[in-house]
């Protein structure tokens, strides 16, 4: 453990994880030689408890999932990879699955009951947040946030590039102009989840969904529309922001990267009051 390449799951306790789920997983585990001393008992957080939870609530409820033995024991910490979830580490001395499962439930009750000592280890929370990274950035390259990708209030307008497009050297306004000109000509698709930052080379538009409108079909433009009306505003608007220098795009995320970036809502930037904003963080 430690520096060595090699760590170990130990997936007879996988019991409840779909495929997709520790797929998901599995596919971000690499080693985190800050834990050196310590064994980690994960629960992973479904997605809708999101903010709506207490810290009480979460502890309670990982606890229940350890007791049935519905916990992932690893020698990495999961949570500082982007996995939502809370996590318990346990010395390296409790050798066997068993013997680290009992441990991290007793510590668990510990500090739901608040009798952990002060030289306790604390228990480590990543909830699930409301917000990722967009392809905006702003003058000090922090990220602007937008909602997260696989919100269930919000569907996105997606504008498509060709596969076989080079970005570089290309100006981020002509990228947004592009955008805006494919959507008026029709030339976009409507998603239920944000496709640009996972290799689709593409740019998502967030619009939040409103029961009483019916959402617009892919490949037609209506001008009436008051969704893709606003979807044409918004990039009206991140155009502008463009050509002041106030905001850079991310093209990397749009042309490039393969998987979403994770970035804590404490470092992203608030897009504010604006005319068409739908997602403001506060």
């Amino acid at each position: 453990m430690g520096q060595s390449s090699v760590f170990v799951i130990r997936t007879e306790y996988l019991e409840g994880f779909d495929d997709e789920t520790w797929s998901n997983i599995s596919s971000q585990l690499s080693e985190d030689p800050d834990n050196e001393a310590a064994d980690w008992v994960t629960v992973v957080l479904p997605e809708e408890m999101e903010f709506t939870h207490s810290d009480e609530d979460i502890l309670r409820y990982a606890l229940h999932h350890i007791q049935t033995r519905r916990a992932i024991v690893s020698e990495v910490a999961l949570h500082n990879m982007g996995v939502a979830c809370i996590s318990i580490p346990i010395p390296t001395s409790s050798a066997d699955t068993a013997t680290i499962l009992i441990r991290a439930e007793t510590d668990g009750n510990q500090w739901l009951d608040g009798s952990a000592g002060p030289s306790s280890r604390p228990l480590t929370i990543e909830r699930p947040s409301k917000f990722q990274p967009s392809v905006y950035k702003g003058t000090t390259g922090q990220y602007f946030a937008e909602p997260a990708g696989d919100r269930s209030d919000y569907y996105w307008v997606t504008v498509w590039f060709h596969k076989d497009i080079d970005h570089r050297g290309i100006p981020d306004s002509t990228i947004m102009m592009s955008a805006q000109r494919k959507i008026e000509n029709g030339d976009f698709t409507i998603e239920d989840q944000a496709m640009h930052g996972i290799g689709k080379k593409c740019l998502s538009i967030p619009i939040k969904r409103d029961p009483d409108t019916p959402m617009p079909k892919s490949h037609i433009y209506d001008p009436t529309h008051p969704d893709l009306l606003l979807a044409r505003n918004l990039m009206d608007y991140w155009n502008d922001q463009i050509e002041a220098r106030k905001v850079t795009l991310d093209q990397r995320m749009i042309f490039v990267d393969t998987r979403r970036k994770k970035v804590r809502l404490a470092d992203m930037l608030d897009v504010g009051e604006v005319l068409m904003d739908p997602w403001r963080i506060l």
